[in-house]
C-alpha cells in the first residue's frame, strides 16, 4: 500500500486521474468504483431544531417570575446539554459546508487495471492489484429473491467491498478485476511494466517513483484543522454556552423582575423575590422592601392609625434609604389627624402623643379656642337659676383648659342591705303572687354587691362623661375614678369634703329593692326590680358653694333582656366569668337594669346644669368611649 498527498502528484497525474473518473472510454475509466455520498443533513438541521427550542423553553421557563427570578442550578445541565446539541449540529453543518468542494473528484474508492486507490480523501492510498490476496463475489437474496451482488477485494491490510445491481454486471466486473490482475502479473514478470503506462493514470507518478511534484494546476484543498476535533467543540460549546446562557437568561430574567418590583413595590412579592435568591436581593431588601412596607403603613385609613403605623416603621426599620420619606409622611399623617380633630381630649392626646410635632402649636391654639367657644356657649344656656350652676362650672372649665389632671369623681357607696333582704324573700317564694317562676329565682345580692361596686362606678364614671359630652360637644371636661370614700356623708347643703386641691365631684350612690320583680319571657327567670340612688355634688377649691344634685331612680316596667346593648357602659358593668349555669345570663340582666338607672340619672341631670329651654339633646351613645 502505498499513501500520497493528492497535491503532491504531477500536475499531468493529477489531471489524468481527475479526467479518468469522468471519462466513459472504457479503456480509461475505472473498472469499479465506489463513490462516496453525503448523508442528508436532515438529522443534523432536526437537532439544530431541538437544541434552539430546548434552550427558548428552558429560558421562558418562569422568566421574570419575582418568586423565582434566578433559575436553580439544577436546570443547568438542560442549558449545557442543549448548548452541546446545538454546537455539534452547528459543528457538523458547517463541516459539510467546508469539505463540499475541497477535491476536485468526487471522493471514493476506485479499481483501475493496476491499483485499488482510495480517494476519499486529499491522501490518496493506492493497493496494488498484484497484493490482492482474494476476490469474492457474494450473491444476496431475500425470500429465495436475487436483490444485488457485492465484490469483496481483500488485501494483506485491508478489504474493500463494491456493490453491483445484478448478475451480469456483477460477473462482467469481476471479470474485469480478474484480467487486469492477471495482465499485471504478466507485466510484472516480463518486466515490462510500461505496456501498461495507457491504462494508469499514475504512470508519470510511478516513473519518477512517486517523488513528491510541486506543480501548480489542479489542486485540492486542505480539510480544516477543526473538523477533526467535532466532539471537543460539542463539549466546548456545551460548557462556554450552556453557562453562558443560563448566566445571561437569569440576568434578563433578573432585570424584568426588578423593574416589575421597583414599579409597583409591594411586601409580598419583594419578600419572595428576596427569599428566592434574586441577583439585587440586597438592594431589594435595603430598599424596595422598607419602601413598600412604608406605603402599606400609609394606606391606614385615618390619621392617628396611619401615624402609628408609619412610627412602627421607623422603629422597625431605621437607617433604611425610606427614613427621610418616612418621616415626612409622618408630618402628613399628624396633620391629617389634628385636622380631624375637634375636641380637647384627641387634641391634648395628639400633643401628648407628638410633642414635637410641627402642629402643637397650632393644636393648642385650638384647644384654647375650643374652650372659649365653649364658655361662651355655655354661659348662653347655663341654669341661672341656681346661683351655683355658673361660677362651679366655670371654676372647673378653667381648671380643665390649664391641662391639669381630669376631674376624679368619687363615690361614697351606701349600704345594700335591701338587697339581701329582698333576696330571703325570693328565696323563700313570699314574692311569687303569679306562681313560681319556670326558670327559678335570679338573686340580686350576688351581682350587686361589694365586690361588683368597682365596675359599676367605672361604668358611672363614663356614662356622666358622656352626660358632659353631649351639653360640651368639645369634650372639654375629663373625668377619672378616683378613691372611694368611706367617711360619712356630709349634712345636705354643705361640702362633702373639708378640703380639695383639685375640682372633685362625689357621688352618693345606694342600691335597694324597688318592690317589684320581673319574669323574662325567654328563660321564664323571675329577678327583682332595682332602684338607685344618686346624691352629686361637685366641689370646687376656694369657692364656697357646691353644685348639688339628687335623684333616685325606679325601675320601668318592662325591661328589653333579650336585647343586650351594644354600649361600652354595659360592657363594663357586666361581672367576669362563673362557674355557675345562669350566673351569666342573671348577671346580664341585673346590668341592664344599672344601665338604664344610669341613663336616667344623665337625662335628670341635664336641666339641672342647663336651662331646659335652650340645652341640647343628649348626644347619642358613643360606642368608642372607654371606661376610665
Amino acid at each position: 500500500m502505498r499513501s500520497i498527498d493528492f497535491n503532491d502528484l504531477p500536475r499531468t497525474t493529477r489531471e489524468r486521474f481527475v479526467r479518468s473518473l469522468l471519462s466513459d472510454a472504457p479503456a480509461s475509466r475505472p473498472i469499479c468504483q465506489r463513490v462516496s455520498r453525503q448523508r442528508s443533513p436532515l438529522a443534523w438541521y432536526l437537532l439544530l431544531a431541538v437544541a434552539i427550542g430546548s434552550l427558548a423553553a428552558l429560558a421562558a421557563f418562569r422568566f421574570g417570575a419575582v418568586e423565582a427570578a434566578v433559575q436553580d442550578r439544577r436546570l443547568l445541565g438542560g442549558y449545557v446539554a442543549a448548548s452541546a446539541a446545538l454546537g455539534l449540529a452547528l459543528s457538523m453543518l458547517a463541516r459539510r459546508r467546508a469539505l463540499r468542494g475541497s477535491l476536485p473528484f468526487a471522493p471514493g474508492v476506485y479499481v483501475f487495471p493496476l491499483d485499488l486507490v482510495d480517494a476519499r480523501t486529499r491522501q490518496l492510498e493506492l493497493y496494488s492489484l498484484s497484493e490482492l490476496m482474494s476476490l469474492d463475489p457474494v450473491h444476496h437474496s431475500e425470500r429465495g429473491k436475487y436483490t444485488h451482488s457485492s465484490l469483496w477485494l481483500i488485501f494483506p491490510t485491508k478489504s474493500f467491498v463494491f456493490e453491483a445491481r445484478g448478475r451480469y454486471a456483477a460477473d462482467t466486473q469481476l471479470a474485469a478485476v480478474q484480467k487486469a490482475r492477471e495482465n499485471l502479473a504478466a507485466a510484472i514478470h516480463r518486466g515490462a511494466l510500461g505496456e501498461l503506462t495507457s491504462l494508469d493514470p499514475f504512470a508519470d507518478a510511478r516513473a519518477r517513483n512517486f517523488e513528491p511534484a510541486s506543480d501548480h494546476g489542479l489542486l485540492a484543498r486542505g480539510r480544516p484543522v477543526w473538523t477533526r476535533s467535532i466532539w471537543a467543540i460539542t463539549v466546548i460549546a456545551g460548557l462556554t454556552l450552556g453557562v453562558g446562557a443560563w448566566r445571561v437568561r437569569n440576568w434578563q430574567s433578573d432585570v424584568w423582575a426588578f423593574s416589575r418590583l421597583r414599579a409597583r413595590p409591594e411586601v409580598a412579592p419583594i419578600e419572595a423575590y428576596v427569599a428566592g435568591g434574586g441577583l439585587r436581593a440586597a438592594e431589594a431588601q435595603a430598599d424596595l422592601l422598607p419602601r413598600a412596607r412604608l406605603a402599606d403603613a400609609t394606606r391606614a385609613p385615618d390619621g392617628a392609625a396611619r401615624a402609628a403605623a408609619i412610627e412602627h416603621f421607623l422603629a422597625t426599620h431605621p437607617g433604611t434609604s425610606a427614613e427621610a420619606d418616612a418621616r415626612a409622611a409622618l408630618g402628613e399623617a399628624i396633620h391629617a389627624e389634628f385636622a380631624r380633630e375637634s375636641t380637647v381630649s384627641g387634641l391634648r392626646a395628639l400633643v401628648a402623643r407628638w410633642p414635637n410635632a410641627r402642629d402643637v402649636p397650632a393644636a393648642n391654639a385650638k384647644i384654647r379656642d375650643l374652650y372659649r367657644e365653649t364658655r361662651g356657649d355655655f354661659q348662653k344656656r347655663a341654669n341661672v337659676a341656681d346661683k351655683s350652676v355658673v361660677p362651679v362650672v366655670e371654676a372647673l372649665l378653667a381648671y380643665a383648659e390649664e391641662g391639669a389632671a381630669p376631674i376624679d369623681v368619687r363615690f361614697r357607696r351606701r349600704s345594700a342591705a335591701s338587697l339581701a333582704a329582698a333576696d330571703g324573700l325570693l328565696a323563700k317564694g313570699l314574692l311569687d303572687d303569679d306562681g313560681p317562676a319556670a326558670g327559678g329565682n335570679a338573686e340580686v345580692s350576688g351581682h350587686l354587691g361589694g365586690d361588683d361596686a368597682s365596675r359599676r362606678e367605672k361604668a358611672l364614671v363614663v356614662g356622666l362623661q358622656r352626660t358632659f359630652r353631649a351639653i360640651f360637644p368639645a369634650d372639654v371636661l375629663a373625668l377619672r375614678l378616683g378613691e372611694p370614700i368611706d367617711a360619712p356623708a356630709a349634712i345636705p347643703g354643705t361640702k362633702p369634703l373639708a378640703e380639695v386641691a383639685a375640682p372633685t365631684i362625689v357621688i352618693d350612690y345606694e342600691l335597694g329593692w324597688a318592690g317589684t320583680t320581673y319574669v323574662a319571657r325567654d328563660s321564664r327567670r323571675r329577678y327583682l326590680g332595682v332602684f338607685v340612688r344618686f346624691d352629686l355634688t361637685v366641689q370646687v377649691p376656694g369657692e364656697a358653694r357646691v353644685l348639688a344634685f339628687a335623684t333616685k331612680v325606679e325601675p320601668p316596667e318592662s325591661f328589653p333582656f333579650e336585647a343586650l346593648p351594644d354600649d361600652p357602659v354595659f360592657e363594663t358593668l357586666l361581672p367576669p366569668p362563673s362557674g355557675a349555669p345562669d350566673a351569666g345570663a342573671d348577671g346580664r340582666v341585673y346590668a341592664v337594669m344599672l344601665l338604664r338607672a344610669f341613663d336616667q340619672m344623665a337625662v335628670r341631670m341635664q336641666p339641672h346644669f342647663f336651662d331646659t329651654r335652650t340645652a341640647a339633646t343628649p348626644a347619642p351613645e358613643d360606642p368608642s368611649a372607654a371606661a376610665p
